[in-house]
């Protein structure tokens, strides 16, 4: 096996080399730009009513509920740090988000570079800049969590590299440093160990497996990988003693039912960038999984250790976000799994490229006049790979132009979304100016979600405590897994002044009491 390609400094990339990551930061910021301007979306609202530090640790103590399920203290920092510096305003919030996601371009290219130089680096970077569904995870504040998860994720990768290369213990302690930071961002970074075996496995020599010394072999990967099995396998126990019942009312477990075969085909969709990802019928999920699956290994194989790296990294990340069965498929989970695909997209591009050039190569005028042709007979294959060259050009047009755009679409849905929240709390607002504490405000029909982009849903009760400034208010709404504690509530006699509300196409509706109010109510969502 052939040995990754570091700089010759072993430092980083010269500085003519790093000019191939500015179109694809150049390609994120235009496309992410415009979300400056954009409001609050459902969850966002739940991390507007102060944060610090010492809730850090306070999050990890059994018994706090769906809180510790969700411990990822190193994007709480973000939050925290987002709080202290912005305060209400949505903008700073939104440029934080895209100041990361630019990071993650960065040491995407940075860690392909490694593997294959600028020009492959350039093509994934721009090919992850413009994946459509990062906006779940960019333009939505509250879904940021896979973004720095990701960031710790390729420095983990990246010093691993350094590592290998020199054999210096600081690299090996850098990467496990990185890879409990990438842990302890979000949960899917657990697969990180599998990512550093794969990485050691296709880009460095393996002298003793070549050699057919199996025993050493076994022995020198056991020893060189067991820290990072151990740090990871180590802290999903300890997550899985302090939240094992929240963890199964998620789903996790490997749920081998129809619904995670539809939960693959729902992200396999949304990888290929498709605008609009409903709910499945069988036979399409299975038509769907299996030309995939069929389509993409005949590429691997054709375009070589590149594309199978890609490939198998998406697999890897895939695995964890498709046993997810509590919530439906969301843009945000395809992230990590962007980064694989778009390795796999470069690798297949630039062996369409390199097969038209080698055949430009063998075709040139010199060696055909060496085989006694004229360069007049050579004009047909020249014009031949030019065509060839020129429309490998044009598929790589097509795919960024394509991402950029169903990029600004999914953005609008994320904008519309928050538009329609501000909405809602401004129409609330003027029928209801000022509150008694302790009120109770009743909902139907709430807007939830705006085609893939999040409306209010959990933050509804955050959204309007801080509207009206007072967190003693009780609020209560009909969504499906909430309906319960909405029934209980709307029977019994209403001891504190009591508000009720519906909502339908666009317009918040007050009625006189709860019978009125049920009686204008929609079926369950």
């Amino acid at each position: 096996m052939t040995t990754i390609r570091l700089p010759a400094t072993l430092r980083q990339p010269p500085a003519v080399g790093w000019l191939g990551l500015f179109p694809a930061l150049l390609i994120s910021v235009l496309l992410y730009l415009p979300t400056l301007g954009y409001s609050w979306n459902a969850d966002d609202y739940l991390f507007l009513t102060g944060r610090d530090l010492s809730q850090v640790l306070d999050l990890f103590v059994p018994g706090r509920g769906i809180v510790s399920f969700f411990y990822r203290p190193i994007t709480w920092i973000s939050y925290v740090a987002d709080f202290d510096l912005w305060g209400a305003n949505p903008s700073g919030w939104h440029l934080s988000s895209m100041l990361l996601n630019l990071i993650c371009c960065a040491l995407v290219w940075w860690f392909v570079y490694l593997l294959r130089g600028v020009l492959t680096a350039s093509l994934a970077a721009m090919l992850f800049a413009v994946h459509p569904a990062h906006p779940g995870a960019v333009t939505w504040i509250a879904g940021r969590a896979d973004i720095p998860a990701m960031i710790f994720t390729l420095l983990c990768l990246i010093a691993f590299g350094f590592y290998l290369r020199q054999h210096r213990l600081g690299y090996y302690l850098l990467t496990l440093f990185t890879l409990a930071l990438a842990v302890l961002a979000k949960e899917v970074a657990l697969v990180v160990p599998a990512l550093l075996l794969l990485t050691d496995l296709l880009f460095f020599p393996q002298p003793q497996w070549q050699q057919g010394r199996w025993r050493p072999f076994l022995l020198a990967k056991l020893r060189l990988h067991l820290p990072f099995l151990l740090l990871g396998g180590g802290y999903l126990l300890l997550r899985l003693w302090f939240s094992s019942a929240n963890i199964s009312s998620f789903g996790y477990g490997l749920n081998l039912d129809t619904r995670i075969f539809g939960n693959l085909a729902s992200y396999i969709a949304m990888l290929l960038s498709f605008a609009n990802v409903e709910r499945m019928d069988a036979a399409l999920v299975l038509v769907l999984l299996g030309s995939f699956v069929i389509i993409s290994l005949i590429l691997a194989r054709w375009a070589g250790r590149l594309a199978w790296f890609g490939l198998a990294w998406l697999v890897i990340t895939l695995i964890p976000v498709a046993n997810i069965t509590a919530y439906d498929p969301a843009t945000r989970y395809v992230y990590p799994l962007s980064i694989g695909f778009a390795i796999f997209l470069t690798a297949v591009l630039q062996q369409l490229f390199a097969s038209t050039i080698a055949g430009f190569v063998s075709a040139s005028p010199n060696q055909e006049e060496a085989n006694g042709s004229s360069p007049l007979q050579a004009a047909k294959p020249h014009s031949q790979y030019s065509l060839r060259s020129g429309l490998t050009a044009a598929l790589l047009a097509l795919l960024i132009g394509y991402g950029s755009w169903a990029t600004a679409v999914h953005n609008e849905e994320w904008r519309i979304g928050a538009d329609t929240a501000s909405n809602f709390i401004a129409q609330l607002k003027v029928a209801v100016p000022d509150v008694a504490p302790h009120s109770q405000f009743f909902f139907v029909n709430i807007p939830i979600a705006y085609k893939r982009a999040w409306i209010l849903n959990e933050g509804l009760p955050a959204a309007i405590h801080l509207a009206y400034s007072d967190s003693s208010l009780h609020v209560y709404d009909d969504f499906v897994y909430r309906y319960s504690s909405f029934a209980a509530a709307i029977q019994q006699p209403a001891t504190v002044p009591t508000y009720y509300f519906g909502y339908t196409n666009g317009i918040l509706t007050r009625y006189h009491d709860a019978a009125e109010l049920l009686a204008h109510r929609a079926s369950p969502r």
